[in-house]
C-alpha cells in the first residue's frame, strides 16, 4: 500500500531468504515511477485511434487475435433499403 511516503507491504507470509532480494528488487523498480499520485487517471483503449473503447474495435481486436480478421459485409444487411423487419429477418 501506498503510504504517501513509500510501499508498505503487508506479506500473507513471512519471506524466504531467496525471496528478500526478489521483493526489495520490485520495491526499488516500482520507487523508480515517479510522479504516480499526483497525476489524475485516464482511460485510454489502445486499440481505437481516438482512444475511447468500442464494442466494433474490441470485435476488431478478438478477431485479429484469433487469426481471423474479416471484414465481414455488415452493412449489406443493416444499410440496404429494406424494411427494418427484413433487416432483423436477415440477420437470424
Amino acid at each position: 500500500m501506498w503510504t504517501g511516503q513509500g510501499w508498505n507491504l503487508f506479506l500473507r507470509r513471512n519471506l524466504r531468504d531467496w525471496e528478500i532480494d526478489k521483493v526489495a528488487d520490485f520495491q526499488d523498480s516500482v520507487a523508480s515511477f515517479s510522479n504516480l499520485t499526483e497525476r489524475k487517471d485516464l482511460l485510454i483503449w489502445k486499440n481505437d485511434t481516438k482512444g475511447q473503447f468500442s464494442v466494433n474495435s474490441i470485435y476488431k481486436e478478438l478477431n485479429k487475435n484469433a487469426g481471423q480478421e474479416t471484414d465481414w459485409p455488415w452493412k449489406m444487411i443493416w444499410k440496404p433499403k429494406a424494411p427494418y423487419k427484413v433487416k432483423c429477418f436477415m440477420w437470424f
